[in-house]
């Protein structure tokens, strides 16, 4: 049973992964909703492979399913155990949520050493590795919604997704800056009332820039639940459901589209401006080696 939401594991995703971690000379951990219990029937597999070099678990997982369907989309994200013990550091990071509520596949704990250092050799503050990966998404994901609306795109859904996507980062980037644990999908009105009962102080001027900001775009992109009186949704929400579902394209004219990332841009300069100022960082530190846009041949 995962002891954060009080339900079991999905049994053959839990098969899937032992399978995976026969064949892997690293850790394998199962984390996701399959692992907290909280999956749906069309739900990913999401496994975490900390250390691997040699082995194949991938062929495993689909080997096992081949005996023993429904087969799976499973998703591996690998990484070394010196960046797994860094980012586990970060409430926000995918490391720390494996450890969190991840089904490890072996008996193995990865340890900082004897002690908690006061601070990490980077130099940076803990949350930095996954408020870092909000921030670089949520500028790229902006610079392809200008690249979308400069180009005309016929394709409202990729307009809408993309616009959603970059939205959604900056309060998980400003819920990451203060290691909140909580844990939200797609859900923008859920995530920014989230962080304004938790972390918003009305009496500093820079939290009401970033809080005006957020609420003037959420305003722009809401609409009255015609089953719930006096509940608002999110039209974002919408396309992002439609991209990933295949609904119905709620179209959007064109003056909407420069309406809407006028108002993305406005957010993202304000939550920028806070968490780097917050964090003792700068945008440097977002892209080390360079804006990809900037550096791309």
């Amino acid at each position: 049973m995962n002891r954060n939401t009080g339900a079991a594991p999905d049994p053959h995703a839990v098969a899937i992964a032992r399978a995976m971690q026969a064949e892997a000379d690293g850790l394998v951990i199962l984390f996701g909703s399959r692992a907290k219990g909280t999956h749906q029937a069309a739900s990913d597999l999401d496994v975490l492979l900390i250390g691997h070099t040699c082995g194949t678990p991938q062929k495993a997982a689909h080997e096992y399913m081949d005996k023993h369907p429904p087969k799976l989309h499973v998703e591996v994200m690998e990484m070394s155990e010196e960046r797994f013990v860094r980012e586990r550091l970060a409430n926000q990071s995918i490391a720390s949520k494996a450890c969190r509520h991840g089904v490890w596949m072996k008996d193995e704990q990865l340890s900082y050493g004897n002690s908690r250092p006061e601070a990490h050799p980077d130099g940076y503050p803990d949350h930095w590795p996954a408020t870092r990966v909000h921030l670089a998404n949520r500028w790229e994901h902006m610079r392809h919604l200008e690249e979308l609306i400069a180009e005309r795109s016929w394709n409202d859904k990729m307009v809408g997704f993309t616009a959603q996507q970059t939205v959604e980062n900056a309060p998980k980037a400003l819920l990451s800056l203060h290691q909140d644990t909580a844990e939200f999908r797609h859900d923008l009105q859920a995530i920014w009332g989230h962080y304004l009962a938790r972390h918003h102080d009305l009496r500093r001027a820079e939290h009401r820039a970033v809080r005006d900001a957020v609420e003037e775009l959420m305003d722009h992109t809401s609409y009255e639940n015609p089953q719930r009186s006096g509940v608002k949704n999110s039209w974002l929400a919408l396309y992002a459901a439609q991209y990933r579902y295949g609904q119905e394209t709620r179209r959007m004219p064109k003056w909407e589209r420069q309406e809407l990332l006028l108002r993305i841009k406005d957010t993202f300069t304000a939550v920028m401006a806070h968490v780097i100022r917050e964090s003792g960082t700068s945008e440097d530190d977002v892209f080390s080696g360079g804006k990809p846009w900037e550096t791309s041949r």
